[in-house]
């Protein structure tokens, strides 16, 4: 019995390669094939979504192709991924990691190998359209345990995944460090890609803080056991449709079929019914069944059939066995599955409920309350452009966000009992990368307007704030009315995106307007005669003229508009916005606002200190 069950072993993962193979089978009703009728150059030769050196993604920059022969891959390499930040407005992220593609005479895939990377790409096609709409997508390229590894005994292909999951935990490593920010995450594979992901759970996700990121795991077509539960706790199968940081499987057979070398009998099975989404042996009528989806290379959808069949789950073996069809129009395809292992439709059966539960899932976890995700994962995120000097700009020297906003971010992690950590943002993409949930909240001197608050939320006001003028002190008298501005040969400068743009385009059409990219550099532009005016708030201008007394701000007691500084977050955040508004109370009655004010605005915006130099 056990040298049966090594044997059954040795061919789960075979499984996940012939994925693809059968996906030519379903322009129409599909009928029984052989396997060479169905191999990876029968499939149409669509173009596979291109991957990131196609894509408009800022990063990794390209560097030098990693070498098969290597002991790691550069994941800092854009070649080195197939998919790399695909959705930049969602507001999650997916790790997704390809099943066995390779059928080469080799061990593992080599990352030189463009024709089986060419179907690595369509392999994640087929599935991409579960996870797209609701997630930003990531998924390395990786020496993926080759087809031939599964006819060695165990402890000889162990050694062959290894190096293939070093690969997807130095992917997942590379992700963590450069571009999740603390964002929601999805894992999600189908069988290698599956194993893959329990893997990650066990090496990763032991964290606390990294765990509370976790919206759920969709491993398909790999079971889950309840040893593996028992020796990693972090390791959660799930109970229902929305519950979250859990584990989704579960793996298909026709009802009479009694076991197959993925379920072998001895072993249960974990799983979870995806159309009724419970664990128990209810069964779910086809009528419950909102889709079947058989998909191409290129994720194209070519058949597609609401309530195609019904499910339950094996009582004794923990199986998803599937009702209403005819085994003989799903070959099993794979050698040594039996008629009715329907391994190769897992995810295509339940394409659309799959579908729908990501997003449910994911709404569940960001309904659990943003504040709460802050104090579990011990970080609060800042949003800052990093230009805005006396609020909050970065020092190139040592390499810290200063200003009155700055210690104001410092005073509000400090009353959460959290870690500060500032993501970057600039004017142009403020509102963007917000609403994508790049960061919790921005502080960055950022006005109070009615157009904010309609797509995001603001807290109340806690400094006031007004447009007024910034100009060489030798023009100080030419420069105090909009008239005297809105000139042909008024040269005005502004930073690109913000209000101050937006200002200056809506009040000053017949000025000639320069917009320069770094905000910090236009007064000592303005000083030295590359521009003759900046329209800017009255805290910039001043601390400008405290800085360079070849400037004056002749109107900073008088400014064309008069406004609130606040604190802008994502919709979804209102307790955090309940909690922002008590502490900026708190700031307020406690004088600690007038204290900074003082500190990094008023110091500089006396009377005497703003006269032209004599």
């Amino acid at each position: 019995m056990k040298n049966r069950k090594t044997i059954i072993i040795i061919l789960c993962v075979v499984l996940s390669a012939l994925l693809i193979l059968g996906a030519a089978l379903f322009s129409r009703k599909p009928s029984p094939v052989s396997v060479a009728d169905t191999t990876p150059q029968a499939e149409p030769t669509s173009q596979p979504e291109p991957t990131p050196q196609a894509e408009a993604t800022a990063h990794p920059e390209p560097t030098a192709a990693a070498e098969p022969s290597v002991l790691s891959v550069d994941y800092s390499a854009a070649e080195n991924w197939a998919y790399y930040a695909l959705g930049e407005d969602k507001a999650a992220d997916l790790f997704l990691i390809c099943p066995t593609v390779d059928t080469q005479d080799e061990f593992n895939m080599s990352m030189e190998d463009s024709k089986t990377k060419e179907s690595f790409v369509g392999a994640l096609n087929m599935e991409r359209g579960i996870y797209e709409d609701s997630t930003r997508m990531f998924a390395p390229y990786y020496r993926q345990g080759a087809m031939k590894i599964y006819s060695l005994e165990a402890e000889e292909r162990e050694q062959y995944l290894q190096l293939a999951y070093q690969d997807v935990s130095d992917a997942f490593a590379w992700y963590l460090e450069n571009e999740n920010e603390g964002r929601p995450i999805v894992l999600a594979g189908f069988s290698q890609g599956a194993d893959m992901c329990y893997r990650l759970l066990q090496e990763y996700f032991g964290d606390e803080a990294l765990y509370e990121q976790l919206v759920a795991v969709y491993a398909i077509g790999w079971p889950c056991t309840q040893e593996m539960t028992e020796q990693y706790p972090q390791i959660k199968v799930a109970g229902g449709e929305d519950d979250i940081g859990v584990v989704i499987s579960f793996d298909c057979e026709a009802p009479e079929v009694e076991e197959t070398f993925i379920n072998p009998i001895g072993q249960k099975a974990l799983s979870i019914n995806p159309l009724n989404w419970r664990t128990d042996s209810e069964p779910a009528d086809k009528s419950e069944n909102p889709g079947a989806c058989f998909t191409r290379y290129s994720g194209e959808i070519k058949r597609e059939e609401a309530g195609l069949c019904g499910c339950y789950i094996d009582e004794e073996r923990g199986v998803l066995k599937v009702t209403d069809l005819d085994k003989a129009d799903y070959a099993p395809v794979v050698p040594g599955l039996p008629e009715g292992a329907y391994h190769i439709y897992d995810y295509q059966f339940f394409f659309r409920a799959l579908q729908k539960n990501v997003q449910t899932r994911l709404d569940s976890y960001l309904a659990q309350g943003v504040l709460e995700g802050i104090l579990a994962r011990g970080v609060l995120r800042v949003g800052t452009a990093g230009d805005y000097q006396p609020m909050s700009y970065l020092d190139p020297e040592s390499g810290k966000n200063l200003g009155f906003d700055a210690e104001l971010a410092e005073d509000l992690a400090a009353a959460l009992g959290v870690a500060l950590q500032y993501v970057e943002t600039s004017w142009p993409t403020l509102m963007e990368d917000t609403l994508a949930g790049k960061f919790d909240l921005a502080i960055c001197g950022i006005t109070v307007t009615e157009a904010r608050q309609e797509q995001a939320l603001m807290s109340i006001g806690y400094l006031g704030n007004g447009k007024t003028v910034l100009c060489r002190a030798e023009d100080a008298d030419k420069y105090t009315s909009l008239e005297a501005i809105n000139k042909p040969e008024v040269r005005v400068m502004e930073n690109p995106g913000g209000l101050n743009e937006k200002f200056a385009r809506e009040n000053l059409p017949k000025a000639t307007l320069i917009i320069h990219d770094v905000n910090q550099e236009i007064p000592g532009l303005i000083a030295s005669g590359e521009a003759d005016v900046m329209i800017t708030e009255i805290m910039e201008a001043g601390y400008y003229v405290g800085q360079d007394r070849r400037l004056a701000a002749p109107l900073i007691y008088e400014p064309f508009t008069h406004g609130q500084l606040g604190v802008l977050m994502p919709k979804g955040s209102e307790d955090l916005l309940d909690y922002v508004n008590a502490f900026l109370e708190k700031e307020i009655a406690s004088g600690r606002i007038d204290e900074l004010a003082e500190a990094y605005i008023y110091r500089y915006t006396k009377a005497d200190e703003l006269q032209p130099a004599a």
